[in-house]
């Protein structure tokens, strides 16, 4: 975070191109989206990727539930198919808490950015 602070303050100052690893970026708001499209990019692909095996998990065991002729295995069956989905509504809750905590710190650099450009319009 004390880079991307230090690009802003840098930018706003000098009005002049930014660069962030080796590519140049035209404005702050451009720095702005650079840094985080990454980032989320990371966390949906990880957490679709995990979705879709713990949904072939859940229907695999609930299939197996009632495939499974002893008791005691269609129990097993089912308490794996009830762990499959609890697992699932976990990691459903921690995509969607990630991406908002992305989008809310990315709204808060977006004010701090126009409050900064209105300081600079006021001793301008």
């Amino acid at each position: 975070m004390d880079e991307l602070d230090d690009q802003l303050k840098q930018a706003l100052r000098s009005g002049h191109r930014v660069e962030v690893g080796g590519d140049e970026i035209d404005s702050v708001r451009g720095l702005m989206t650079e840094m985080f499209r990454f980032r989320s990019k990371l966390i949906t692909a990880g957490s679709v990727i995990k979705i879709a095996i713990l949904w072939v998990m859940t229907a695999v065991t609930l299939i197996m539930t009632f495939v499974a002729s002893d008791p005691h295995h269609q129990f097993l069956w089912a308490f794996g198919c009830l762990i499959s989905a609890i697992s699932l509504g976990i990691l459903w809750q921690f995509h969607w808490a990630m991406l908002h905590r992305n989008a809310m710190l990315r709204e808060l650099k977006r004010l701090e950015l126009q409050i900064a450009g209105l300081l600079r319009q006021r001793d301008a």
